[in-house]
């Protein structure tokens, strides 16, 4: 999925149900990749404090 792609979802349909779902998928998928990014930095600082 490009950007284009979502500009197009987001900004050219008028105000629609499929459109804050869509938004929100994309929060969503945000959210968890953040997330799990926040937990893969919080074991490696284990790891660093483990070998300190």
């Amino acid at each position: 999925m490009t950007y284009s792609h979502i500009y197009q979802v987001l900004f050219l349909p008028k105000l629609s149900i499929k459109r804050w779902h869509f938004l929100g998928l994309v929060l969503v998928d945000f959210a968890l990749s953040y997330l799990s990014h926040f937990e893969l930095f919080m074991v490696q600082w284990k790891h660093v404090i483990q070998i300190i």
